[in-house]
């Protein structure tokens, strides 16, 4: 399908513990407290073991319909970039590359962002950007992180930072938008696909504006911008 529709990069992340459907609203928290419960039998390595074997026949597939795998270091195999640098290394195929997102390193401060982008280097051929938007008095959009039904704080400096080490490795690559974590419920009913499209709009106006202030000249020279929305 990626293919036909004439992409050259697919996520994929390893391992998902799944989602738990209700009419009301569909939630992580169930099968995630399951997940260790039912590989508890089973050492991290064997597992680690499995997704590799199962990236390797994905990344053949995907090498013969032309589509680049991106990697994406989501949990729970993958804790952190290493993760996702050690088994691209040992998947040790050209159609496996990263997908380096801000939003899940555990750790997101200006170094630690701009150390795993140097780390990652031309391996990075997509990126994604979450959270949720709202505009402000004065115009200006305010992003904001809700993880694991958490509110972390708002996103728009480690945004800032890391499409600034996505520039400086010379990311030309996309950063779209997902809005992927359970919705708010307002007034006992969860939020319709009206938030969702309103969201988009405001997430796309804020990482182009991002991406347009980090791209002004420093020297004579004019840079490419880092992404592309």
């Amino acid at each position: 399908m990626t293919a036909d529709l004439g992409a050259r990069a697919l996520r994929v992340f390893l391992a998902w513990w799944g989602v738990t459907r209700h009419p009301q609203l569909a939630t992580y928290d169930i099968a995630k407290r399951l997940w260790p419960v039912v590989h508890e039998p089973f050492s991290r390595e064997e597992i680690w073991g499995w997704c590799r074997e199962a990236l390797v026949e994905c990344a053949r597939y995907a090498g013969d319909a032309g589509v680049t795998l991106a990697l994406q270091n989501h949990r729970p195999v993958i804790d952190d970039h290493h993760d996702v640098l050690r088994m691209v290394r040992e998947v040790d195929s050209p159609s496996l590359k990263v997908c380096l997102d801000a939003p899940l390193m555990p750790d997101r401060s200006p170094a630690a962002i701009q150390q795993a982008a140097l780390d990652v280097g031309w391996l990075q051929v997509l990126s994604h950007f979450g959270g949720e938007f709202e505009r402000r008095t004065d115009g200006t959009i305010r992003g904001f992180d809700v993880f694991d039904g958490v509110m972390r704080g708002d996103t728009n400096q480690y945004y800032r930072d890391f499409v600034r080490a996505m520039r400086a490795i010379g990311y030309k690559g996309y950063l779209s938008y997902e809005l992927c974590h359970p919705l708010p419920i307002v007034d006992g009913q969860t939020v319709d696909i009206g938030y969702a499209h309103q969201n988009a709009q405001l997430a796309a106006e804020f990482m182009r504006d991002l991406i347009e202030s980090e791209s002004v000249p420093t020297s004579g020279k004019s840079p490419q911008p880092a992404a592309r929305c």
